[in-house]
């Protein structure tokens, strides 16, 4: 239970605009939102420049479709998986190309990869080449970064060995906030007084980091002093000084 008292914060922070929202699409026929919030983001939060995220898609039905975008060089569609569930809580993936079977329920989920400025239309497009929905997504450059740990911002006080949940938040120069799961590099001052961890990663200096749901980088304690937490995106900075006692 430790990681998901943890974790928790750490999801909320990452999206602090629209949480348990969604976005309806074009065409009225599905719901597009970010997963990376605990109960989903409207993506009408534009995404920072050079974060990945993944979105869902759901609706009462969707057909076999494609999945492109008109600007695949501000918004890449990485790939997509398809899960058809059933009433009893079971689920299977398959391809997106094909529909869920009768008195099965959908879900479509996707990556994308935001790579300049500007704005994306996805589509979900039908075998006959019709649009099944679409959004639009836009992708903005990071103006500033707050980083909190367990949700305190400003100086940390850790005790030796003990550890606390290390997020970020991202607003563009018209201080609107950025889904930025991923594209933040983290780095300590001083390893020997505070390390970073990462999912499946033990002590280091610098992570390219995750946010997310049991995703979310740790700072560690690791010796009595005094260092820095420094997170760089996109030539933006921001730093976090911890001191450790004993």
């Amino acid at each position: 239970m430790k990681g998901f008292l943890i974790a928790l914060p750490l999801v909320l922070a990452a999206c602090t605009f629209h949480l348990g929202n969604s976005t309806a699409g074009a065409d009225g026929h599905a719901q597009f939102a970010y997963s990376s919030c605990f109960f989903g983001c409207s993506v009408d939060e534009p995404m920072m420049l050079g974060t990945e995220e993944h979105i869902s898609v759901t609706a009462s039905s969707i057909p076999g479709v494609s999945i492109s975008s008109s600007s695949p060089d501000v918004v890449s569609v990485l790939g997509a998986t398809r899960s058809c569930c059933t009433s009893d809580g079971g689920c299977r993936t398959a391809d997106v190309a094909t529909a869920c079977a009768a008195g099965e329920t959908t879900t479509l989920d996707m990556t994308v990869d935001a790579l300049g400025i500007g704005t994306g239309t996805v589509s979900l497009v039908k075998e006959d080449q019709s649009v099944f929905d679409e959004v639009t997504l836009e992708v903005a450059k990071p103006h500033d970064i707050a980083l909190t740990c367990n949700n305190a911002d400003g100086s940390i006080t850790l005790v030796r060995a003990k550890s606390c949940g290390v997020a970020w938040s991202v607003n563009d120069e018209r201080g609107r906030a950025l889904m930025a799961s991923k594209g933040v590099t983290l780095t300590t001052s001083d390893v020997s007084v505070v390390a970073l961890e990462q999912l499946l990663s033990g002590p280091v200096a610098t992570v390219e980091a995750t946010q997310g749901f049991f995703l979310s980088p740790t700072i560690v304690g690791v010796h009595a002093g005094s260092a820095t937490i420094g997170a760089t995106s996109n030539g933006v900075v921001a730093s976090m000084p911890v001191k450790v006692t004993n």
